[in-house]
């Protein structure tokens, strides 16, 4: 009798030592809860920082988006532009931005007399866009560009010379949306300032197609 009895206490007292133990899975689980926790606190105390009167608003990061227009054409004519942008969204409707151009164009000479023309145009120009409805949306822009154009003040029957010729473009365009922050946009603008003899374009009438992410 003696022995049963010492037999049951030992086995009470080693069941009381296993249930005192922790799950080393149950542990492990608890650690990585807790880190999930600690992490997601931290991402919400840098939203806050960010946008600390309202954490829900996007922060200026999600709000800066870049972009512009380049083109590439080699042969008989060689065309290349580089037009970059960086734009910022001041409303979900309005944006504002500014950019730089820079176009080079080459014409062979097929009697090989004195190696083809060829010039550069370069300059800035800033610009403001207002969404109306979906994807549709005005545009507006001052340019300048330092470009070689004919001018008449000194000799009637005309010289080149360069120069910066400013322009101020309005219309609008379309923005096609390509995945998250991506878009393709076409845009019809006509220059108010335009000029036959110094403006970079023959006609008022300006198209373009870019691009913005």
């Amino acid at each position: 009798m003696k022995k049963i009895f010492l037999i049951w206490a030992f086995s009470a007292f080693l069941g009381l030592n296993l249930y005192g133990q922790d799950d080393p899975m149950q542990e492990k689980e608890k650690k990585n809860e807790n880190t999930e926790d600690s992490d997601s606190e931290e991402s919400d105390v840098f939203k806050k920082r960010d946008n600390p009167q309202n954490p829900n608003e996007p922060s200026w990061r999600d709000k800066v988006f870049f972009g512009g227009n380049f083109w590439l054409q080699f042969g008989n004519v060689t065309y290349v532009e580089i037009a970059p942008i960086v734009g910022y969204r001041l409303t979900p409707q309005l944006q504002v931005g500014a950019g730089v151009s820079y176009q080079y164009y080459r014409v062979r000479d097929f009697f090989n007399m004195n190696g083809g023309l060829s010039t550069s145009t370069y300059g800035g120009r800033a610009f403001g866009r207002y969404f109306l409805y979906s994807n549709l949306f005005l545009h507006a822009e001052a340019e300048a560009l330092n470009l070689p154009y004919v001018s008449y003040l000194n000799v009637p029957s005309g010289e080149l010379v360069r120069g910066w010729v400013p322009a101020l473009l309005g219309g609008g365009g379309y923005s096609f949306p390509i995945g998250q922050r991506g878009a393709l946009q076409m845009t019809i603008l006509y220059n108010v300032l335009w000029e036959r003899n110094r403006s970079f374009n023959a006609s008022p009438w300006v198209t373009r197609m870019g691009f913005t992410f």
